[in-house]
C-alpha cells in the first residue's frame, strides 16, 4: 500500500536549495533495493511523479538516475525538461548509441548530468561536450586528485557538482576549486518520504466513476476504460458472475456493462474504491463517502441540473478521502485526471459544486444557518433538508449490496 523515495538535497554556492537527488526505495529501510537496476527509475516515474506530481520538488529541480536501458529507450523523455535534470549512471556503457541518446536529449532541451565522473576513464570524453554538469564523488575522487581537470572543466562552461561532501573543510575547498553544487551528508542525509500507494486499480476505478456519474454516459467509453486494467476487469466479471440472478456467464466487458446498468455498476465501482482503503478505518467514514456522493447528486441535479450532477457523486464520493486514505487531499487529486470543478470544489469549495458540498457538510454538521442562507440564497425553500439527508442514509443503507 505504500511507495517510499528519498530525496538529498543539492546546494549552490550561497547554500540555497538548488535541487533533490530522488533515490528509489522499496521500503521503510531507506536503502536502495539489492540487485535491482532495472526499471527502477521507471517505477520512481509512475509511483512519484506522476502519482505526485512535483510534491516531492518543492519547486526545485529533481535529479533522477537513468541506467544504459532507460537512456537508450528514451524513457527521460517521459519527465518534463523544466523539473528533472537526467543523471547519466557511472555503470552506462559509454558507446556510440549512449552518446546519441544523450545528443538527443540536448536537443529536447534536457539537463545532462554525468554522475560520478571518472576523468581517467578515456571513454567518456567524448560525453563531457553533451553534458552540463559533471559530478564527482569526491571519496573515490579527492579534490586535490581533480583540481587540474576541475579547472579545465570550468574553462569549458561546465557546472561542477561534488557529492559525499562530509565536512566543513571540504565544502570550502570544493567551493575554491570551482564547483558550483554540493551534496552529501555535511549538509543533509537522505530524507526517506513515504506515501499511500494509490494503484492502476483505484486510478482506472476513479476514472470509471467519472464517466458512470454523467448523465448520459458512452457504454464504449465504459469499455475502454475497464479494458485498460487487467484487476478491474476481473473483478467486474466475478462481481457479475456472482448475482444469482444471471442465466448465462458473461464473456465481455460490454456484455457485463450492459448487464448491470448504470445504477448497479456504479454501486459495484463505489463499493471497490471503498474496499482499497485501509482496514483499520471505522465504518462511518465509508458510509459518510457514500452519504455524502448520493446527496451531493441529488441536490445538483435540483439546483443546477444534469450537467452538475453528473460531477456530483465523485465529488461526494473523494471529499473524504484524505481521512480515510491518510494522504493529504492535493496529493490525492493530483495523481488523478479529474474534472477541474470537481478538484477545485473538494479543496476550495468553489463554484456550484462547493457550494453544495459545503450544503451537505452543514447537514452533518448541524449547522443550519448556512443551510438557511443557502436556499435564501437560491431563492427555493426545499423540502426539509434535514428530512432529506435523513432519506438518503435510509436508501444507501438499504441498497448497500
Amino acid at each position: 500500500m505504500f511507495s517510499y523515495v528519498a530525496r538529498q538535497p543539492i546546494f549552490d554556492r550561497n547554500l540555497d536549495i538548488y535541487g533533490y537527488e530522488l533515490l528509489y526505495r522499496d521500503g521503510p529501510s531507506n536503502a536502495f533495493p539489492n540487485g535491482m537496476t532495472y526499471g527502477i527509475t521507471e517505477r520512481l516515474f509512475v509511483e512519484q511523479h506522476l502519482t505526485y506530481q512535483g510534491i516531492l520538488l518543492d519547486q526545485k529541480l529533481g535529479f533522477v538516475n537513468f541506467d544504459y536501458d532507460d537512456l537508450i529507450n528514451e524513457l527521460p523523455l517521459e519527465f518534463p525538461n523544466d523539473q528533472y535534470i537526467v543523471e547519466v549512471l557511472e555503470t552506462c556503457q559509454p558507446d556510440a548509441d549512449l552518446l546519441h541518446a544523450l545528443q538527443s536529449l540536448k536537443a529536447n532541451d534536457y539537463i545532462v548530468a554525468l554522475d560520478d565522473f571518472c576523468f581517467s576513464d578515456k571513454r567518456w570524453s567524448p560525453f563531457i561536450d553533451v553534458a552540463d554538469i559533471i559530478k564527482f564523488d569526491i571519496r573515490a575522487c579527492p579534490l586535490n586528485q581533480i583540481k587540474h581537470f576541475a579547472i579545465e572543466l570550468k574553462q569549458r562552461n561546465k557546472k561542477l557538482l561534488a557529492e559525499k561532501v562530509e565536512t566543513y573543510e571540504e565544502y570550502e575547498e570544493a567551493k575554491r576549486l570551482g564547483f558550483d553544487f554540493f551534496q552529501g551528508y555535511f549538509f543533509s542525509k537522505p530524507q526517506l518520504i513515504k506515501h499511500n500507494k494509490l494503484d492502476e486499480v483505484f486510478k482506472a476505478n476513479i476514472e470509471l466513476l467519472q464517466e458512470i456519474s454523467k448523465t448520459e454516459f458512452s457504454v464504449n467509453t465504459i469499455e475502454k476504460i475497464i479494458a485498460k486494467s487487467p484487476s478491474l476487469t476481473i473483478r467486474l466479471f466475478n462481481y457479475v458472475n456472482s448475482q444469482v440472478s444471471i442465466r448465462a456467464e458473461i464473456s465481455s466487458i460490454n456484455q457485463a456493462v450492459s448487464y448491470l446498468g448504470k445504477e448497479r455498476l456504479k454501486r459495484f465501482s463505489s463499493h471497490l474504491i471503498l474496499s482499497m482503503c485501509p482496514k483499520n478505518k471505522p465504518n462511518a467514514l465509508f458510509l459518510s463517502s457514500l452519504y455524502r456522493a448520493h446527496l451531493l447528486q441529488t441536490l445538483a441535479l435540483e439546483f443546477h441540473g444534469g450537467a452538475v450532477a453528473g460531477k456530483a457523486y465523485i465529488t461526494g464520493m473523494l471529499s473524504l478521502f484524505d481521512a480515510l486514505m491518510d494522504v493529504h487531499m492535493p496529493v490525492i487529486l493530483s495523481s488523478l485526471n479529474l474534472d477541474r470543478d470537481i478538484t477545485d470544489a473538494i479543496l476550495e469549495y468553489k463554484g456550484d459544486l462547493g457550494e453544495l458540498l459545503l450544503l451537505v457538510k452543514s447537514l452533518e454538521e448541524g449547522n443550519w444557518s448556512y443551510v438557511d442562507k443557502f436556499q435564501l440564497n437560491h431563492n427555493k425553500i426545499s423540502p426539509s433538508m434535514s428530512k432529506r439527508f435523513i432519506d438518503t442514509i435510509a436508501y444507501v443503507n438499504k441498497n448497500m449490496d
